[in-house]
């Protein structure tokens, strides 16, 4: 007689250790509410199955079924030292350090903006009713099961307030770090929250790596954009080639607000960003933009909703990838105009260069439209370099393959040029560009 052992499915799995970690203290006491709502959402949801729709082409199996344990810090005073080759020329006084999701104000610096920001431990943060009962709000509502995690294990936080009127002189930067290294398979999951009050203007720059080694770094990031304000919102993701990466931004947009958000990404083992934004205020305006160059086996994912929910919105997006060897990157993203939203604009423009034919770019823009006073458009484009610009710099002297590395660097710098200040255009180009300049 042969005796089967039941399998254990991975949600009750997860779960279980949910309730292990609540019982170990399992972070700030003001914060177990959140925690609740969101595992209790996570189970309603379950782990996509094939053909989920958030996750066509993005698959995500591996990284479940990989058994991942929670970074638990002990000391961030030694990573002082590496620290430093993260922190952007012109950010030296104005920059938030997380490690494994933990934020550290002794590792932090915000002298050259403390009059204009006010950055706060999230559990603190959470003391005021509104900012919990903001959160507990996005926990019951969330539709993305990794969002879901890490709503329920995330230990610690950051709250960065931009004070209404302010204008920064400098962008505050965030360096979310993850200590993977050799042999270790740690999961950590930094919550990002980011308020600029009525009338503010300012640039965030996230940073994401690590020490090397494989990590999952599970992210999410709110951004509340108060009326008439104006914020610039930048990633650069420079995760390893073992990372995964899976971020959930969610954006409030009030009325005359403007929000620019640019993306470089490195991709890694598996990177998503799922993007979710609401133009809730009437002339309000949104950018988008993404990058990302992968080789070999890595993949980069965008999934975004756009809502227009008032009236003379605005929103524009492109992105543009680069792929070699067997990696793959998708865009799919839908915008969202509902019926009171007239005088509406919107703009979606996905380009992809496939530089090998073992390489997969997919595109799916979408529009959903419910009244008739509006102007979008939509559209992709995918293939190789363009052959007559390669002829023409080729018989100017420039050899093929220097040719076809500026006309990659000249398609990505489109989006890179986008970012703030040049140490943050030169660390995106460090990432991406130089890549593949480098790949044979």
């Amino acid at each position: 007689m042969t005796t089967q052992t039941a399998t254990v499915p991975r949600e009750v799995e997860i779960i279980k250790s949910f309730t292990r970690s609540l019982a170990g203290g399992g972070g700030d006491g003001s914060l177990i509410s959140l925690k609740e709502a969101s595992i209790k959402r996570f189970g309603e949801l379950g782990f996509p199955k094939r053909k989920h729709e958030m996750f066509t082409y993005a698959q995500t199996g591996e990284l479940v079924e990989t058994q991942f344990a929670t970074s638990l810090v002990q000391s961030l005073a030694r990573f002082a030292e590496p620290l430093k080759s993260h922190i952007l020329t012109g950010c030296e006084r104005s920059v938030v350090v997380m490690v494994d999701g933990y934020f550290s104000p002794a590792l932090s610096n915000i002298a050259g903006v403390s009059d204009h920001v006010v950055v706060t431990a999230l559990g603190e943060a959470a003391k005021n009713g509104r900012i919990l009962a903001m959160l507990e709000k996005s926990a019951t509502g969330e539709t993305d099961v990794f969002a879901a995690l890490n709503g329920a294990f995330f230990r610690d936080g950051v709250m960065i307030r931009v004070k209404p009127g302010a204008k920064l002189s400098a962008p505050l930067l965030v360096v979310a770090l993850s200590s993977g290294a050799k042999d270790s398979l740690a999961a950590s999951y930094p919550r990002i929250l980011v308020e600029a009050g009525e009338s503010s203007e300012a640039s965030v720059i996230v940073k994401y790596a690590g020490f090397g080694g494989a990590y999952f770094v599970n992210a999410r990031e709110d951004v509340i954009v108060g009326d008439g304000a104006a914020l610039g919102y930048c990633v650069i993701q420079a995760d390893g080639p073992e990372s995964w990466n899976m971020t959930k931004l969610a954006v409030e947009l009030g009325a005359s607000g403007r929000f620019n958000h640019t993306m470089a990404l490195n991709g890694g083992r598996l990177a998503r960003r799922n993007i979710e934004a609401h133009l809730k205020g009437e002339g309000g305006k949104i950018e988008i933009s993404g990058a990302s160059a992968l080789a070999g086996k890595e993949q980069s994912h965008i999934y975004a909703r756009v809502y227009h929910e008032a009236r003379d919105c605005e929103s524009s997006q492109l992105f543009r990838n680069v792929v070699t060897g067997d990696s793959k990157t998708s865009v799919d993203t839908t915008v969202i105009v509902g019926e009171g939203a007239s005088g509406s604009v919107s703009r979606q423009l996905v380009n992809a260069l496939i530089l090998s034919g073992g390489a997969r770019a997919d595109a799916k823009p979408n529009l959903m439209i419910y009244n008739d006073d509006v102007k979008c458009s939509h559209g992709a484009t995918s293939g190789g370099v363009n052959a007559d610009q390669l002829f023409y710099m080729t018989t100017r002297g420039v050899s093929r393959r220097d040719a076809e590395r500026a006309l990659v660097a000249a398609f990505l710098r489109s989006v890179t040029a986008l970012l703030p200040t040049p140490a943050s255009v030169e660390a995106a180009e460090e990432l991406i560009v130089r890549k593949m300049e480098n790949v044979k």
